[in-house]
């Protein structure tokens, strides 16, 4: 709740300044006779205008609309769409920076003085690229925070680069790129890898003079070399790719167990010791070896012919192969085209039969021994042997503990069991010799020379897949009872089965329909067949049980709201008062009045819909009328069954059978705005009752599935906020320049006389002092407080003043009144007392006497505001009182002092206004008007008795004009308006001077739409042109509260609120003050409200328009719809007695032509010191907030929340005491300043979150490709970590998390990010981004384009796009649920 503080009514007053664009929602409409639209000059004069005694007066358009007036919705929110941009372009901007913060991508420039780096990388790729531009050596650095860190530093002349990653996984990039300019290379580089995972280096470009590397397993591929290349890996596989003309290098390898591919365009000298040159093949044109373990290949030219055409003797290229090498070597010097190659092999690569080498048969036992652990154990297992030999057919062979895992790809099968079938995995890459294969290849220079082939896949009678496979069980004896494969690479290749019979092995095709893969494929066509199931019954309680109890819980949620949205009206005990409700799902319209007691059951009801021409937006009139339907079909409430509940769906069909469709005659119209009214009718069809219109119902479109995170929110975590409060905040204006209009009361020349007997006063010596104060209210405290806070000025005190000594003296004759007298002034030093009523109804202002030191009160006096008028007027007596002079006796309790005054108190009376600095009294002699004090305070409406003096020799005529001027109003702010708001402005004409008064009616002028409040002043001016004006007042705009009302009742109805009541208790917590006025209006009119037609005129029972003049109006109807006709002796007697309802005159034939309402003058409660919001562009619309429309507006609980802890820790006092040390509107602006943030940012950071709810509860739905595609990668890379060996290709794996990195850092761009992914991540990636603009296309229009659908075309579209959504949505929840039960039932 809103309590009473002066901090938290800052909050409340001033976030009416927070001018949001999102909450601008309305714009002042001015009076009826202003605007724009339909001219008043286009309607026909009555022709009995003059018998009516009316004058020639125009006919005025109007129209009977009862109830609140439903704002119609705006087509297309440009505004809301550019927030929703805006909130979107933030959220994603915000996720890749969160994504980014996540990563390391830095960069470092190798100085001038630096030319030796040492690169120490731990699980991490590196790459060398040509630095084409550079000035200067790079490196970067790219990885992941999560998996480890990086650093670089300078010691010396070398640059230290480190990146140690905790584990190695291709999805999670760790990449050190060297991007190495031609000029500018460095002398050495030294890389250490460490790791047992398998890690690349590519080097494109010689990065320096010499480059040397360590790595226990790593693929090395080179395509330039330097002049001195040292390499030392134990594990794992070296390419170098030397083109034609390089120049000449030495290479020293250390190779250990790792393969060495090495092709060559430039001749090659290869240096072999006696185990290396075992294990190694060589081919060129020409091959030449040497007893010192020198092989020498060339390509039989000994020159090379350069780009510019000069031939350049080719230089070698000198291989050191480490003499202890375990791995074999293949050495190939393509020569020219076509040129015969010579082959030459060691001798361990020319025996009769395959044999593996030593490091492969020890892994192998190794292999052996993990099975046997492993087949203790219940787990399933793979191993996987793949041979490791250039021309060999990509595949490799398996032992597996089922064949099920020979049907699908093992990541597949752990992917779609939700990794629950995942087995345990060893893989093994073996390296065999002496194999005869395609060797050499018919193109060594390509990017496959030296890997496996992906060719057709081998027959089951294929001799080199039996040489490979009786090579390996020499060394092994495959376990009973697994299976042994060969299990081809390509997609869906048929593995080949092994089978040992009478000691013989035999090859045959797997077949899924036999054995164990039988049983799997059942198995899992069952898995796939329960998990539909499973998934469809999840999906159908969902979209059906799910949603409809949703839904009816938000139905009932919103038929509460609607009934809580009531305004006062006028209903005659024959009708029925009719609610109706726009609800959701079904989609229409829910009727509910209250069955008639003691009166006959109507046997049929006829049920109307009308819609009234709007001419504000071009809309004809219709009317949709559902006949003859059967009063017992009409069901009841199941809460009260004394409530009738009949739904008027928005399309001809009737959810439960209550009417056929037959007895309707067309749909409602979406956009509209309807009414309805139920007739009854007896069984012989003839009339019997007839309910009252109902309010007034916009058709909205039917909300789609992208409409549900939206609903979701308001139903279960609502963020409510008082719809009051919220409603003044941004539509009403509190103050004027910050201050509320009064009158102020002047009291200067203050003298105080102190009573002869003083001395006998309790407890008063000579010593003690005292202060007077004056406020108009009901509490000194309450009216000292508001003072402080500078709105209002209802407190005054003096400074202290001790009493003359004169007082205290005893003596036989008492000092005269002159010695016992004072002088008084503000305690500010100021020399007089000011002090203004909060309202008019404030007719007292109290005098009080305090004890200086404790501010007990000693003496008061309470004394009428009219007194103080009274002797301001009091200035041209004849006897020997001072003019405008007040005496007033301030009595003490008779215990206290007990005489009939303590002290009394001498005043000059006068008067200014709070808002009116140039407010002052006019001298005595110039003033020709009585009851005239300056600054008195007028609303618009109120009627002033203009009175002078009779035989003032200020005029010499007997008659003047009278005029009322506008002294503050500049010539450029009068331009453009109306003739009759001229200044100044003519009141009455040849008035007669003896007859001291007349009657006017304050009116407020259209002179500035921003203004609401003007000052006035009237003047006479005689025949003979001498002009006597008044003192200046203040004529401020009237809001009557029954238009506050309404118009706080539509803003309700359009964002969904529920209303509050305007007792007094929601008006005291809000701060709403009102007064009861004697107004001039027309009854049973309103003001049109800024979304409504402004030239017509709305009939409205219990409402009223301010006018002075009797209107006469015609139906814009032409009588038909709702333009109700008033009925003979239809009647209302006003207070005066007058009658204040319209009459009606009649054409010939009898039918109405005009209606007549009369001026009546009564009383009508209004807003005191609060007018509706005037804003600048008047283009601005009433649209719903969105925040409000799902009750998510966090601001005033925020405010509730600071507010209490500021009464809790007194900051509201301290926030006074600013108000009265630095002034109120200083300390205002302050305070604002420091809370702008909560003002102005946070509902836009509230409505974004609420449409990036919206956005990320449908964006998840693309984000599930995503996620599988990433997770068969892991799988991948995780189950063929082996293949990376055998297969040449792209060095660097390219996943999908690696869009996040920055090309120009890795020179991997996006042609290289999408080439280098596999199949099934391309086929992701494309389907989330369909997804995704699918999904933006549906959350678009529900959002901004629903309702710009031309009403002819809002059902099929509706239906297209709601339908649509809605199965896009379901078939991927359907998948997503199916996923999730599937792997759940493999459990």
């Amino acid at each position: 709740g809103h309590v009473q503080l002066p901090l938290r009514r800052w909050f409340y007053t001033h976030a009416a300044m927070a001018r949001l664009a999102s909450y601008q929602l309305m714009t002042e409409p001015g009076d009826v006779e202003g605007g724009q639209g339909i001219s008043a000059n286009d309607v026909e004069m009555p022709e009995d205008a003059e018998r009516q005694g009316l004058g020639a007066q125009e006919v005025r358009p109007y129209m009977s609309k009862p109830g609140i007036a439903m704002p119609p919705r705006k087509r297309f929110r440009v505004l809301l769409m550019l927030r929703w941009t805006v909130a979107l372009a933030c959220f994603n901007a915000f996720v890749y920076y969160v994504l980014h913060m996540m990563t390391t991508q830095s960069v470092w420039d190798v100085p001038h003085d630096i030319d030796t780096l040492s690169l120490d990388l731990e699980h991490c790729n590196m790459q060398v690229l040509p630095g084409e531009g550079a000035i200067q050596p790079r490196i970067t650095i790219q990885h992941w925070n999560f998996l480890g860190g990086s650093s670089a530093k300078q010691e010396g002349g070398i640059a230290k680069i480190a990146a140690h990653m905790s584990s190695f996984n291709p999805m999670f990039r760790c990449l050190v790129t060297v991007m190495n300019p031609p000029a500018a290379k460095l002398k050495h580089i030294s890389v250490r890898l460490e790791g047992h995972t398998l890690s690349r280096i590519s080097v494109e470009s010689a990065p320096s003079e010499s480059l040397e590397l360590q790595a226990p397993d790593a693929v090395f591929e080179a395509t330039e070399l330097p002049a001195l290349l040292n390499i030392s890996v134990v594990h794992g596989t070296i390419r170098l790719r030397i083109p034609e003309g390089a120049p000449a290098s030495d290479v020293h390898v250390d190779s250990n167990t790792a393969s060495l591919h090495v092709v060559s365009g430039s001749p090659l000298e290869v240096h072999t010791g006696p185990s290396a040159g075992n294990y190694s093949m060589f081919a060129a044109p020409t091959v030449q070896k040497s007893g010192d373990g020198i092989v020498h290949l060339s390509g039989g030219a000994s020159h090379t012919v350069l780009a510019t055409g000069r031939r350049r003797l080719q230089q070698s290229v000198r291989i050191h192969w480490d003499t202890e090498a375990q791995g074999p070597g293949y050495f190939i010097v393509p020569g020219e085209d076509g040129a015969e190659l010579q082959t030459a092999y060691g001798d361990g690569q020319n025996l009769d039969k395959p044999v593996l080498t030593d490091s492969s048969i020890h892994e192998l036992k190794q292999v052996e021994e993990w099975m046997q652990a492993i087949r203790t154990t219940a787990r399933p297992w793979v191993a996987k042997l793949r041979v490791r030999n250039p021309g060999l057919r990509c595949g490799s062979f398996q032992l597996v503990s089922s064949e099920a895992y020979l049907v699908v790809k093992l990541e597949w099968l752990a992917l779609i069991s939700a990794t629950l079938l995942h087995p345990d995995l060893k893989e093994l890459t073996l390296q065999a010799l002496s194999l005869k294969t395609e060797w050499p290849p018919a193109d060594p220079m390509s990017e496959t020379s030296g890997s496996c082939i992906m060719g057709p896949p081998p027959s089951v009678r294929d001799r080199e897949m039996m040489t490979l496979f009786h090579t390996i069980v020499r060394y092994f004896d495959p376990p009973a009872g697994a299976t042994l494969a060969w299990v081809p690479d390509g997609r869906w290749e048929t593995p080949i089965i092994f089978v040992k019979r009478a000691m013989v092995w035999n090859t045959i095709y797997h077949k899924p329909t036999t054995g164990q893969s039988l049983l799997f494929l059942c198995a899992l066509a069952l898995n796939l067949t329960a998990s539909a199931i499973t998934a469809t019954a999840l999906l159908f309680l969902l979209a059906t049980r799910g949603r409809d109890w949703f839904m009816d819980r938000f139905r009932q949620n919103t038929v509460a709201v609607a009934a809580s949205q009531r305004i006062p009206q006028r209903t005659t005990a024959q009708t029925w008062r009719l609610n109706a409700t726009m609800v959701d799902s079904p989609h229409g319209v829910l009727l509910r009045w209250t069955k008639r007691t003691g009166e006959q059951r109507p046997t049929y009801v006829w049920i109307s819909a009308c819609a009234n021409e709007d001419l504000v937006r071009g809309l004809p009139y219709d009317e949709v009328c559902i006949e003859r339907v059967l009063n017992e079909r009409i069901p009841s409430m199941r809460e009260n069954t004394s409530i009738n509940e009949f739904f008027f769906s928005v399309d001809k069909l009737c959810p439960g059978a209550v009417y056929d469709s037959s007895q309707r005659n067309k749909e409602l119209q979406h956009l509209y705005c309807y009414r309805f009214q139920v007739q009854a009718y007896d069984h012989n069809e003839e009339p019997t009752l007839m309910s009252d219109w109902s309010n007034e119902v916009f058709i909205t479109p039917r909300s789609s599935i992208f409409d549900m995170p939206l609903m979701l929110v308001k139903q279960i975590c609502p963020v409510p906020t008082a719809s009051l409060g919220y409603f003044l905040e941004h539509f009403a204006d509190r103050h004027i320049k910050g201050k509320t209009p009064q009158q102020i009361l002047v009291l200067s020349d203050i003298r105080v006389t102190f009573h002869r007997n003083f001395r006998d006063l309790q407890d008063c010596d000579e010593n003690e002092q005292f202060y007077l104060s004056v406020f108009a209210g009901d509490s000194r405290d309450d009216c000292e407080k508001e003072t402080y806070g500078g709105r209002v000025r209802t407190f005054d005190r003096s400074a202290a003043f001790a009493p003359p000594k004169a007082a205290f003296e005893t003596g036989p004759e008492d000092p005269d009144d002159e010695a016992r007298t004072v002088p008084v002034t503000a305690r500010d030093g100021r020399t007089m007392l000011k002090v203004g009523r909060k309202d008019n109804e404030t007719n007292q202002v109290k005098f009080m006497l305090h004890w200086a030191g404790s501010g007990e009160d000693v003496a008061e006096k309470s004394e009428d505001w009219g007194e103080f008028v009274w002797e301001f007027e009091r200035n041209r007596d004849d006897n020997d009182d001072d003019p405008q002079t007040i005496e007033l006796d301030l009595v003490a309790e008779k215990t206290a002092f007990d005489e009939d005054y303590l002290v009394f108190l001498r005043a000059r009376v006068s008067f200014e206004n709070s808002i009116d600095i140039k407010c002052k009294e006019l001298d005595a002699g110039d003033r020709f008007f009585t009851e005239d004090a300056p600054g008195q305070v007028f609303y618009k409406g109120m009627e002033r008795f203009v009175t002078w003096e009779g035989d003032s020799s200020l005029l010499t005529s007997d008659t003047f004009d009278l005029f009322i001027e506008f002294p503050d109003v500049r010539s450029s702010d009068v331009g453009g308006i109306r003739s009759a708001s001229s200044n100044p402005r003519l009141l009455s004409e040849n008035v007669a001077r003896a007859s001291v008064g007349l009657t006017i009616m304050i009116d407020f002028p259209e002179l500035l739409t921003s203004q609401n409040s003007i000052v006035a002043q009237l003047y006479a001016q005689d025949q003979d042109g001498a002009q006597v004006r008044s003192h200046r007042f203040l004529i401020c705009s009237t809001w009557l509260l029954s238009d506050m009302e309404h118009m706080y009742a539509s803003f309700c109805k359009m964002n969904g609120v529920a209303m509050q009541q305007l007792g007094s208790e929601a008006r005291q917590r809000f701060g709403i003050t009102t007064m009861n006025a004697q107004l001039k209006v027309l009854p049973n009119l309103r003001k049109p409200l800024p979304f409504e037609h402004r030239e017509i005129l709305l009939e409205s029972p219990g409402n009223c328009i301010i006018g002075d003049a009797n209107v006469i109006v015609r139906d814009v109807n032409g009588g038909v719809g709702m333009g109700g006709k008033a009925e003979d002796g239809d009647e209302e007697r006003s207070q005066t007695g007058r009658s204040t309802v319209s009459k009606e005159s009649k054409n010939r034939d009898g039918t109405s032509a005009e209606k007549i309402f009369v001026v009546t003058s009564q009383k009508v409660e209004i807003l005191h010191s609060m007018w509706p919001r005037q804003f600048r562009f008047e283009t601005f619309q009433w649209v719903p907030a969105l925040l409000l429309t799902y009750d998510f507006y966090p601001v005033d609980n925020i405010i509730n929340f600071l507010a209490s802890v500021c009464e809790l820790t007194h900051l509201d006092s301290v926030f006074g005491v600013l108000q009265y040390v630095l002034g109120a509107s200083l300390a205002d602006r302050l305070l604002h300043i420091i809370l702008a943030p909560l003002w102005y940012l946070l509902p836009y950071i509230a409505e974004g979150a609420l449409l990036l709810w919206q956005f990320c509860s449908f964006m998840v739905l693309p984000v599930i490709p995503l996620v599988v595609a990433g997770l068969l990668e892991f799988l991948s890379y995780e189950m063929n970590e082996s293949i990376r060996e055998v297969a040449t290709t792209s060095p660097i794996e390219e996943c999908l998390p690696d869009a996040l990195f920055s090309s120009s850092l890795s020179g991997r761009g996006l042609s290289k990010w999408l080439g280098g992914m596999t199949p099934a991540s391309k086929a992701a990636l494309f389907a989330s981004c369909g997804m995704c603009i699918v999904l933006m296309v549906f959350i678009f229009e529900t959002n901004f384009v629903r309702d710009a659908w031309p009403s002819s075309m809002q059902t099929s579209a509706r239906k297209f796009f709601n339908d649509t959504g809605k199965a896009f949505v379901l078939i991927i929840l359907w998948l997503f649920f199916a996923s999730i039960s599937k792997g759940g039932l493999w459990v």
